[in-house]
C-alpha cells in the first residue's frame, strides 16, 4: 500500500527536536541571582519585627526605611533579571521562527513524500530518493485526530490522514503497521493489562524518591534552607541595630524559607495526568506496549533500567521516558515470572 502526503510546515515544526529558548541560569546571573535572592531575606527579615510587633513584646529595634530599601532593590533587581530572560526568551523564539520557516522553504519534495507498507518493511522516500526501513526497524505507531506518528531506529514520520483517500485505506494502513509492530508478539510473552490511577503515579514518585531521588530533593532543601541562614548571618552588615538576634528575626527567617520552599514546589509541579488503558506483554525479544491510539516495541537493548518495591515496577528507557507497572495488576506468579526475566534480560540495571 503506497500512500503520498505533503509535508505541511506544523507537521515540519513537529518533527524538529525539543528547543529550549533560553538556558538555565548559570555563571554570573546565576550569581547575581543567588546574591540578590539573599539580600531579599536579609530585608524581608529586617522588615519581620515591624510586620509582627507582638512576637518580641517590645518595640521593633530595625530600622523600617533601610529594611524597605533593601528589600525592594533586591526584589526590583530579581524581577528585571525575569524580565531580561523573558525578552530573550521572545527574541530567541522569534529567530527559531525564522530559522524554521526559511529551512521549510528550502525543504526537498515536501509536497512529494510517500511512504509504502512492503513484504519486507517500509519504503520511505520522495521524487528524490526512497529508503527501506525494514519491520523490525518501526519501533512505535501513535495515532491523533489528524496524523499517524510512526518512529523508527532512525526517524519519525507524521503522515496525514487526510491522504488517505477513504477511511478503509486509513484502517488497512493501521492494520498493517499493527500486525508488524506487535502482530509478531509471541504468544507465549507475559501480559499485564491496567490502568494507572492517581495513587500509583504517587507510589511511583516515592519510589523513585527511596532509590535516589531523595539526594536531589535533600540538596535542593539543603539549598533553600542555607539562603535564611545566610541572611541571618549577614543582618548585623546591614542594620547595625539588630546584632542580638531575636525571636521576630528568627521567624522571618523561617518564614521566607518555608516562601521560598512553597514557591520552588508550585514551579516544579507537574500536573496528574490519567493514563489510558495500557497493555504490556513480556517477550524474549522486545517489550511490546500497546494503547488505544498507539503501539509500541521496546527492544531490550533500549530498556535502561528497572526499579520495584511492593507497589510499583518502573521501567526506563533510552528516550528518558518511564513505563509504570502497578503491583496490584500482577498475579504472584505472574510478578516472579516478569522480574526473573528482567533480571535476565538488563541485569545489573534491575533493583
Amino acid at each position: 500500500m503506497r500512500v503520498t502526503y505533503s509535508i505541511s510546515y506544523e507537521t515540519f515544526v513537529s518533527l524538529q527536536p525539543p528547543f529550549k529558548a533560553i538556558e538555565p541560569m548559570r555563571g554570573a546571573v546565576g550569581v547575581f541571582v543567588a546574591i540578590a535572592t539573599v539580600c531579599a531575606g536579609v530585608g524581608f527579615i529586617l522588615l519581620t519585627p515591624h510586620l509582627l510587633p507582638w512576637i518580641d513584646h517590645a518595640p521593633a529595634r530595625t530600622n523600617l526605611a533601610q529594611a524597605i530599601g533593601v528589600f525592594s532593590v533586591s526584589v526590583i533587581s530579581l524581577l528585571c533579571v525575569r524580565g531580561g530572560r523573558r525578552l530573550s526568551e521572545r527574541k530567541t523564539l522569534a529567530q527559531q521562527e525564522d530559522f524554521l520557516r526559511d529551512s521549510y522553504a528550502r525543504l526537498h519534495c515536501r509536497d512529494r513524500r510517500f511512504v509504502e507498507t512492503t513484504e519486507e518493511g517500509l519504503m520511505i522516500g520522495c521524487d528524490c530518493e526512497e529508503v527501506l526501513r525494514e519491520w523490525p526497524q518501526l519501533t512505535t505507531m501513535a495515532e491523533t485526530d489528524k496524523y499517524f506518528a510512526l518512529c523508527t531506529n532512525m526517524e519519525v514520520l507524521n503522515i496525514p490522514k487526510t491522504a488517505f483517500p477513504t477511511e478503509g485505506d486509513r484502517t488497512e494502513f493501521r492494520a498493517t503497521l499493527a500486525q508488524h509492530l506487535t502482530g509478531t508478539k509471541p504468544a507465549t510473552a507475559r501480559a499485564v493489562q491496567f490502568v494507572c490511577e492517581r495513587e500509583d503515579w504517587r507510589n511511583a514518585s516515592w519510589l523513585q524518591f527511596k532509590m535516589g531521588g531523595w539526594m536531589r530533593v535533600a540538596s535542593l532543601l539543603y539549598l533553600l534552607c542555607a539562603v535564611p541562614a545566610f541572611g541571618l548571618f549577614l543582618i548585623p552588615y546591614f542594620d547595625v541595630n539588630a546584632e542580638n538576634l531575636s525571636a521576630s528575626l528568627i521567624s522571618g527567617a523561617c518564614i521566607f524559607g518555608l516562601a521560598l520552599v512553597l514557591v520552588t514546589l508550585l514551579l516544579r509541579h507537574k500536573k496528574f495526568r490519567h493514563a489510558l488503558p495500557t497493555k504490556v506483554s513480556f517477550a524474549e525479544d522486545a517489550i511490546y506496549v500497546e494503547y488505544p491510539v498507539a503501539e509500541a516495541r521496546i527492544p531490550w537493548t533500549h530498556v535502561t533500567g528497572c526499579i520495584a518495591d511492593k507497589k510499583s515496577l518502573l521501567l526506563g528507557q533510552r528516550d528518558k521516558s518511564v513505563i509504570l507497572i502497578p503491583q496490584r495488576c500482577m498475579a504472584p506468579a505472574q510478578r516472579e515470572y516478569i522480574l526473573e526475566m528482567l533480571r535476565q534480560k538488563i541485569g545489573n540495571r534491575a533493583r
